[in-house]
């Protein structure tokens, strides 16, 4: 009961905190989180967040993103593989395919690629730092699917 306990409130925290990039960032590389990522700038690399995404209509993601759930207004050049819900705003262009449990589209939304409907929510697991391929330590999975992770391994690391 007491580790269930710990585990609701390490979640409660990584979902209550947000880290903002204005407007007027550039990145050039990889953006890691486990809290919730506001992204309002360019990046030419990958966004990995264990929480929530939310890109502005200012933003233009030149990479892949990997989230819990997203809120997409902007451009993403790249595949969407989002744990639980995507919603795409009316201002949103997808060049590149999806993959998610639930998708929302509003109507003026874009989207060029492929789509691919997961059966249930999974668990974003961040990477191994220092890696680019979603591999985490001592993690298990039969497919190296950074979604297809047990929830307990992923409780265990919060």
């Amino acid at each position: 009961m007491l580790s269930s306990k710990k585990n609701i409130q390490a979640a409660e925290r990584l979902s209550s905190s947000t880290n903002i990039i204005g407007q007027g960032a550039l990145i050039e590389g990889h953006l890691q989180a486990s809290e919730n990522v506001r992204f309002e700038g360019r990046i030419n690399g990958n966004i990995t967040t264990q929480s929530k995404l939310v890109s502005s209509g200012t933003s233009h993601i030149k990479g892949n993103v990997l989230a819990q759930s997203a809120e997409v207004s902007g451009t993403v050049e790249g595949k969407l593989e989002i744990a639980d819900v995507l919603t795409l705003r009316a201002t949103a262009v997808i060049k590149g395919n999806i993959e998610t449990h639930r998708l929302i589209v509003e109507s003026g939304a874009r989207f060029d690629g492929e789509c691919r409907m997961r059966a249930e929510s999974k668990q974003v697991a961040l990477p191994v730092s220092g890696t680019t391929d979603g591999k985490r330590a001592g993690a298990k999975s039969k497919t190296n699917d950074p979604l297809e992770f047990e929830e307990e391994e992923f409780k265990s690391e919060l």
